[in-house]
């Protein structure tokens, strides 16, 4: 809600995966969150986990596209691997795979991180839940991969982004 407030955006839009499962509390605060923003328009790109009717989806105030949606310049998507021959072109954001990133150090240790992923062509959105794994993916070299790293400060949590390459 505060980036919301912060950012003042048009539209908000998810590329799938809102709602692991059939209706819970988790509808009930997002149905409350919708209506404190009810001016904003919210796009749901369908994702595999999607399992709600377009009915719910509609009574959340979500505007439900099954496959892609398009706002040139970019091209929103839930699973780039799913992409038709004949989609629109631009840049493509997705969600599904849920990436991470695998930062070792000198010795045998490494941490893993969730992660934006950016290529000259499309970008791959992390998970925002805390119970969805992630995908270690290996970023070519001309593109950038910023992971979530998660730190503590004197007055509650931070996030950081710390970019990987």
């Amino acid at each position: 809600m505060q980036q919301v407030q912060y950012f003042q955006p048009d539209n908000i839009i998810f590329t799938g995966d809102l709602f692991h499962s059939y209706e819970n509390q988790e509808h009930q605060l997002f149905a409350k969150w919708r209506n404190a923003i009810s001016a904003k328009s919210i796009h749901l790109i369908k994702g595999n986990h999607d399992l709600l009717t377009n009915k719910v989806y509609h009574e959340l105030g979500l505007v439900v596209h099954e496959n892609i949606y398009a706002d040139d310049p970019f091209v929103f998507i839930h699973d780039l691997n799913t992409m038709e021959e004949n989609a629109p072109e631009g840049y493509k954001i997705s969600g599904h795979i849920h990436p991470g990133v695998r930062i070792s150090g000198q010795g045998k240790q490494s941490l893993r991180f969730p992660c934006f992923y950016f290529s000259k062509k499309h970008a791959i959105m992390p998970a925002f839940s805390k119970f969805t794994g992630f995908v270690v993916i290996e970023p070519l070299k001309d593109d950038n991969v910023f992971a979530i790293v998660n730190g503590k400060i004197e007055k509650g949590e931070n996030t950081t982004l710390v970019k990987i390459q």
